[in-house]
């Protein structure tokens, strides 16, 4: 009987064993804080997985740029030492260059406008253009999940704030580094630099740049205002950021654990379509607050009229002109 008692404790070890093994690790990083919406919605990524238990899979987070920044993050799910993580397409577009115009500046109208694009027929062309487009040689590319991002951005500035495009002339101003908007800019009569924002700071005071492009949530964090208190609303740019998986670690998923991720990225996008326009105003509420001179634009329509024709220009060169074509006539359509 003991021998039987054994045999039958080891064999439930060993089930046990076998159950915990057959657990899939994934692991996510992004660069901001715990507190922001992208953390938070990485953690309902895991929470949702960890209640579709017959899935086995688990999320691992890893939040403040511990993995690297957005090029380490790439280099890494190319790699197979990432599985998700939260991309600009300007990131991207070191895999596959058209995809910079997706961060063009004044791509989008406004807001509703970017819903409409995202949850459409739109989204979906989106979706297959970065997926076949990052599919390259012996990498099969990146999977979207979700489209995250949707803050605005605007100029925050040492000096002043901006009321007429005549007013922006000759402004050093540090942008993403993506050659479309550099040239945007010049056109526009800046003077564009490329900067990571997260050295903007110490550009700023050094007078490298006179002024930055951010997403307010962004410039808060930073403490941006310390040393550029002055903040003009353009609203320029309506930030795309996709939620990809390396196509790699999709392909050894189940069927089941599949369908488990995209429920579970599914109910993730929409929290964080829910935080992050918050998460904007709480940050200008938080600029006003440390003694930030805010300012809207007023020629903002005539930025966008003016550089309309490049931006034509630019898709065409990218090869996507009906894909602009589409996102100028859903701006054109009436609010629903």
């Amino acid at each position: 009987m003991s021998r039987i008692l054994a045999a039958l404790a080891a064999l439930l070890l060993a089930v046990a064993g076998s159950a915990r093994a057959a657990v899939v690790s994934l692991h996510a990083a992004h660069t901001y804080s715990e507190d922001h919406a992208w953390h938070k919605g990485f953690e309902k990524l895991a929470e949702g997985l960890r209640a579709s238990g017959e899935a086995g899979l688990e999320l691992n987070v890893h939040p403040r740029a511990t993995w690297g920044g957005e090029n380490d993050n790439i280099n890494s799910l190319r790699q197979g030492l990432l599985d998700l993580t939260v991309l600009p397409p300007s990131a991207m577009s070191t895999i596959a260059k058209n995809l910079a115009f997706l961060d063009v500046v004044f791509l989008c109208e406004d807001r509703e406008h970017w819903n409409r694009i995202v949850d459409g027929p739109i989204g979906e062309r989106l979706a297959e253009l970065i997926e076949a487009g990052t599919s390259q040689g012996e990498f099969p590319g990146l999977k979207v999940l979700g489209f995250w991002g949707g803050t605005r951005r605007h100029i925050v500035a040492r000096r002043r704030t901006y009321t007429r495009l005549e007013d922006l002339a000759g402004l050093r101003l540090g942008v993403q580094d993506n050659a479309m908007n550099v040239e945007v800019w010049r056109a526009l009569g800046l003077a564009p630099v490329a900067v990571p924002l997260r050295n903007s700071i110490a550009l700023l005071g050094a007078d490298i740049v006179e002024g930055v492009e951010s997403d307010l949530a962004s410039a808060a964090a930073l403490k941006l205002g310390e040393v550029a208190p002055y903040v003009t609303l353009t609203g320029h740019s309506v930030t795309l950021r996709p939620l990809v998986m390396s196509e790699a670690s999709w392909r050894k998923l189940t069927p089941v654990q599949q369908q488990a991720l995209v429920r579970a990225a599914a109910a993730a996008t929409a929290l964080v379509r829910e935080l992050e326009p918050r998460q904007d105003e709480q940050a200008l509420e938080q600029l006003r607050a440390s003694g930030a001179t805010v300012q809207e634009l007023g020629d903002r329509t005539l930025l966008r009229t003016r550089s309309q024709e490049l931006r034509r220009r630019l898709a065409e060169v990218a090869g996507l002109s009906r894909l602009l074509a589409a996102i100028e006539q859903e701006a054109a359509r009436p609010a629903r």
